[in-house]
């Protein structure tokens, strides 16, 4: 036997192949399983190891199998979506009973919040959205049959 030992490169590598914590990966599933989902991503930048598990199909099994599943907003049906500024706007949208909505929502990709914003003039749904030079336009998607409302112009900066 020899006392040589094996270059850091080669050590890194074993490491990392088990989980940072130095137990099964049973038993790291079913703990990371009772973390909110959304401190899954802040879990996944611990070390590679964790990154895969957080997205392995197992911690998701395992957190339906306990009953821990969650519930996340979602855009609305018929919604048009833009991004801008490091945020996400909801525009529009199918609500109850397929009624049209003019309601722009904002989720904020830096604090992962949610906050209404100006809401448009004309409820639309199955609306066009696009950003040209800073404006959010939004053409289409209302019922009323005026050349008027067919189209609008989001500032988000005013």
């Amino acid at each position: 036997m020899s006392n040589v030992e094996e270059p850091p490169h080669k050590m890194r590598k074993k490491e990392e192949a088990s989980s940072s914590l130095w137990l099964p990966d049973d038993v790291v599933i079913s703990c990371m399983a009772r973390v909110s989902r959304l401190d899954h991503a802040a879990l996944s930048l611990v070390s590679k190891s964790y990154r895969s598990l957080v997205a392995s199909p197992e911690i998701y099994m395992t957190r339906s199998l306990m009953g821990l599943t969650e519930t996340y907003v979602y855009p609305l049906e018929a919604s048009a979506v833009v991004v801008l500024d490091g945020g996400i706007y909801v525009i529009g949208g199918i609500i109850k009973e397929n009624k049209r909505t003019s309601d722009v929502w904002l989720l904020d990709c830096r604090t992962h919040t949610w906050r209404h914003v100006h809401s448009m003039g004309v409820p639309r749904a199955y609306a066009l959205a696009g950003v040209v030079e800073g404006k959010i336009y939004v053409i289409g998607g209302c019922d009323v049959y005026n050349p008027n409302t067919w189209g609008e112009v989001f500032d988000p900066k005013t």
